[in-house]
């Protein structure tokens, strides 16, 4: 009699069971988008000299992990503060020139109210003569001689100024103003600025990658060098089925896993969702104009952040993960 009865305790279990399970599936496929084509990113700091030189301290190694503002590579400085010395010394050049056309504009300036006296003096002279002529006082030659007095003095105060018209021309703007002394600042700050770059630092936190230099090597002005991985924002691409995008929208939360810690759920948040499907931007887009042709559900990029990064599991770009939207959230 107890077998009679347990037989079918056993199967109305085994019912409640799986109606359970079909309705948790249900229940879950409702409430969250999922997909497993998903990939870590994050943004890449690529890393070269602003100068060309060579490379005389190395500071980092592959893979090593780095600070914002660490060191990463010292180039030789020397010919850089040989130009830096340069600089300095046409500036001062520049300033010399300045100085003495100023001079020379002040001596112009000066010898023209010098030719104007001697011209107000000739034309007096001259006017005097005059009514000495008109009264026979004096010979018409003497008379002739100042008035020959007044158009050299005309002609004198005229070529002086000219001389100061060149003058004004050969000296441009006064003081740090001039174009001489700008254009020599701006080659001193150049070398400045270069003297500077030779020590190049660490633009973000996260890990170095690709090293491709070493101590002794001569490097070219913004030749790559290696990558710093920024660390401090990771996300996901996770490419889900374009019919799963109906109720997935930007501030929706997600589980992430990562293959590498299987056991380690990352929670974040939809940032963004691409524009295009990933075969409408590939170098050879998939063409369906002919008569022959299988209709595929295409995948559509969603960016979605990770929120609760962990230094316990630190993330690799390009690895795999899987994702999952509570769309019932929205």
């Amino acid at each position: 009699m107890a077998e009679k009865l347990k037989h079918p305790f056993v199967w109305l279990v085994v019912a409640l069971l799986l109606g359970g399970g079909v309705y948790f599936y249900w229940h879950s496929g409702q409430r969250y988008e999922a997909t497993d084509n998903a990939y870590f990113n994050a943004h890449v700091v690529r890393i070269a000299a602003q100068v060309t030189g060579q490379v005389i301290d190395l500071r980092v190694d592959e893979n090593q992990s780095v600070k914002k503002g660490d060191p990463l590579l010292h180039i030789d400085p020397a010919p850089f503060k040989i130009a830096v010395d340069r600089g300095t010394a046409q500036l001062q050049q520049s300033r010399f020139q300045i100085q003495r056309s100023e001079a020379s504009l002040r001596d112009a300036e000066a010898t023209i109210r010098q030719r104007e006296a001697e011209l107000q003096n000739a034309k007096a002279n001259d006017t005097r003569s005059q009514g000495l002529l008109a009264g026979k006082l004096i010979a018409k030659e003497r008379a002739d001689l100042t008035e020959t007095q007044v158009k050299t003095a005309e002609a004198a105060l005229d070529s002086s100024r000219a001389r100061l018209a060149a003058e004004h021309a050969n000296l441009g703007s006064s003081g740090d103003n001039n174009e001489s002394i700008r254009q020599a600042l701006a080659a001193l700050e150049q070398a400045q600025w270069d003297l500077r770059n030779c020590e190049v630092l660490a633009p973000v936190a996260g890990d170095v990658t690709n090293l491709q230099v070493r101590t002794g090597d001569v490097v070219a002005k913004n030749q790559v060098l290696f990558t710093v991985i920024d660390n401090s924002e990771f996300w996901v691409d996770a490419n889900f089925k374009e019919t799963q995008l109906e109720h997935i929208v930007p501030g929706t939360a997600a589980e992430i896993r990562v293959d590498m810690y299987p056991n380690k759920v990352f929670h974040g948040k939809v940032d963004s969702i691409s524009g295009g499907s990933g075969t409408a931007f590939s170098l050879l887009p998939t063409q369906n104009a002919t008569g022959n042709w299988v209709k595929i559900a295409q995948r559509v990029p969603v960016k979605i952040k990770v929120l609760d990064l962990d230094p316990k599991f630190p993330l690799r770009i390009g690895t795999s993960g899987s994702v999952r939207v509570n769309v019932a959230e929205k």
